[in-house]
């Protein structure tokens, strides 16, 4: 009797006149460490508890992985905890790494790698800073990787922009060829690798100046319209019979052109094929 007494006011310390729990759930122990578990869950108490404690304990294990992630594993700490520390090191390894994988599907890999440091090289450089920085403020879920593009996979609904091999884009990006959002953006990926020291110049600025200026038919922009060409020209010619090309979201002509109404098939060396050398840029 007495054992079973004892072990049915176990939730109370054995003492139910002293303490009570109306639920029958929790002890009074579990209930400590449950709340000594919510404040360490709050980014205040993390900010100004956790981290100069863990600071004052290996400071430079902490520094060293901050300077890894560019300032995010101290952010991602304070923000969402260890998990999130780690991964947005991880993350930055990442981003880091496929800087030096052009996509072995191509041709000439040695001089593909050798582009990306040189002609290319302001692209990369100003394309992993944005890449580190978005990933430093803790809004990457996901990065992704297709043939020499790195996809960064963040939340929102804004669409996607482009640095050098770098791809930014919203909730709605996968790194595949089927996806409409990838799509344009890797053409700009192609118009970058391609243009090398001038991209920002004759396409970047003008194409922000576009979005930010004419919303509504930026679609349809010159720029815009050449990243898509040259993603439909390469798709189709990487991959024989391709027929997934967002055409009403990522035009090839001119607005109102009523090729754009339809899916564009052409055949090699037709006159009328999409072609970054005879677009019409007014």
């Amino acid at each position: 009797m007495n054992e079973q007494v004892e072990y049915r006011y176990c939730y109370c310390l054995n003492n139910p006149l002293k303490y009570t729990d109306l639920s029958g759930e929790r002890t009074i122990l579990g209930r400590f460490f449950n709340w000594i578990g919510e404040q360490g869950a709050k980014p205040w108490v993390r900010a100004l508890i956790s981290m100069p404690t863990m600071l004052s304990i290996a400071p430079a294990e902490v520094l060293t992985m901050d300077a890894m992630s560019g300032g995010g594993f101290v952010t991602n700490f304070i923000q969402g905890g260890f998990s999130k520390g780690f991964q947005g090191v991880g993350n930055y390894f990442t981003i880091s790494g496929q800087m030096f994988d052009t996509g072995t599907e191509t041709k000439g890999w040695g001089w593909r790698l050798l582009s990306r440091f040189t002609w290319e090289g302001l692209n990369t450089s100003v394309g992993n800073i944005a890449a580190t920085l978005t990933n430093s403020s803790g809004v990457v879920d996901d990065i992704q990787y297709y043939r020499g593009a790195t996809v960064l996979k963040t939340r929102g609904d804004y669409g996607a922009i482009t640095f050098g091999n770098n791809i930014i884009g919203d909730r709605d990006i996968e790194a595949l060829p089927d996806n409409p959002l990838f799509q344009h953006e890797y053409g700009h990926y192609l118009r970058s690798r391609g243009s090398g020291p001038g991209y920002y110049f004759e396409y970047g600025i003008p194409s922000l100046w576009s979005a930010a200026t004419n919303p509504y038919d930026h679609d349809y922009f010159w720029i815009e319209r050449d990243a898509n060409k040259a993603a439909f020209i390469y798709f189709t010619e990487q991959y024989p019979g391709f027929d997934d090309w967002f055409y009403k979201r990522n035009p090839l002509y001119e607005e109102g052109d009523p090729r754009n109404y339809s899916y564009p098939v052409y055949k090699y060396g037709h006159p009328y094929r999409p072609t970054t050398l005879t677009i019409n840029k007014h």
